[in-house]
């Protein structure tokens, strides 16, 4: 079991110290993995906390060449910063903080390991062995060429998963090689995967047939849901900008679709402002779309946590989701927005409508 730390005193123990009590020593041996250490898998919590620890010590461009661009930002602030960062908005550290080289206390359980009069504020911190290791070069780590380049592709990888939800490797090199005009091959793709860490924990890589494909981390059954999206023959993957696909990578990207407006109000006016809570539930919704679950089922999952006062309230509520649901691109239409596919062939409303006796 992983041991919980006083946050007070963590940026002055060493780094093998804190990465032996944050972490449990599957935890610990998958991170040793991820960061190319030597090492046995028959050692014990200490030995494995160590071997990490003289790795990215001795060869701080290790960690660097792993995470996302703004994780590396976010440490470089923290590193400057001496080590410890106390600010009113949080920082995210989405690999670091997971594997405890960053501690940011910042879950229901942080009052374990934090003050009391800490809670107004978030907090991180670094070891100081490891950020004397990093202070020499992470400058020079954030504006090299090739971590920059590794990291652009790595969001366009994401951002293609998030519109399209799966893909194979080789649709996968196929659309960015059409949206990008660039020379890239299958092992590039791999080699990725190998060396980004926030890849291996957001995409699902398996097998359909004998292609190696890549699904969102949310999607339940990716064979069943290719096999779906397979079956559209009539239409080609969409292409999209490469800024729209880069935009695409953060979550928050799905609120700030325009489609979105109506329903992230509503649904703030429903929770009382706790925006928090809205946006979890556009999160929940625009899991069930890309899910292709039916509308009716949506509006059902959402009435479970929210009482509707009144039958316009109800209305406005459908309204605002089918526009959101019509607006946004779909996994099962290969990244097609349903508006657009309206626009290029319009339904022929007399074809619905026709008489029963001609």
């Amino acid at each position: 079991m992983a041991t919980k730390i006083p946050f007070a005193t963590a940026n002055t123990r060493p780094f093998s110290e804190n990465l032996q009590d944050g972490l449990t020593r599957d935890r610990l041996i998958q991170a040793c993995e991820d960061f190319a250490c030597s090492f046995r898998k028959s050692m014990n919590k200490k030995d494995l906390a160590k071997c990490l620890e003289t790795k990215l010590l001795k060869d701080p461009r290790t960690l660097a060449e792993r995470i996302p661009l703004r994780d590396l930002l976010q440490l470089q602030k923290l590193v400057h910063a001496g080590g410890y960062l106390q600010t009113e908005e949080p920082l995210l550290f989405s690999v670091l903080e997971s594997n405890w080289i960053v501690m940011a206390p910042t879950d229901e359980n942080s009052t374990e390991y934090m003050d009391e009069e800490f809670e107004d504020f978030f907090h991180c911190a670094i070891s100081e062995n490891l950020r004397q290791a990093l202070l020499p070069v992470i400058d020079d780590f954030v504006k090299d060429p090739f971590i920059l380049e590794m990291d652009r592709k790595e969001q366009m990888i994401r951002g293609l998963i998030t519109l399209y939800g799966v893909l194979s490797i080789k649709q996968l090199v196929r659309i960015i090689v059409q949206m990008t005009d660039e020379k890239l091959e299958e092992k590039d793709i791999l080699n990725l995967f190998h060396f980004r860490m926030e890849l291996k924990m957001e995409i699902m890589p398996f097998f359909y047939k004998n292609d190696l494909c890549f699904a969102h981390e949310s999607m339940d059954d990716p064979s069943l849901f290719y096999a779906k999206v397979l079956k559209r023959k009539d239409l080609d993957y969409a292409i999209f900008p490469i800024d729209y696909v880069l935009l695409s990578t953060e979550p928050i990207s799905i609120f700030q679709h325009p489609s979105a407006d109506l329903l992230i109000h509503l649904l703030g006016e429903k929770n009382k402002d706790d925006q928090m809570i809205a946006y979890f539930q556009m999160f929940l919704i625009w899991q069930a779309i890309q899910s292709d679950i039916k509308l009716t089922e949506i509006i059902s999952m959402v009435s479970e946590t929210t009482e509707w006062h009144s039958m316009d309230e109800i209305n406005r509520f459908v309204q605002a989701l089918t526009t959101f649901q019509n607006g946004i691109p779909h996994w099962i239409l290969k990244g097609h927005i349903p508006n657009d596919l309206q626009k290029q062939s319009p339904i022929n409303m007399d074809n619905l409508f026709n008489p029963f006796f001609s």
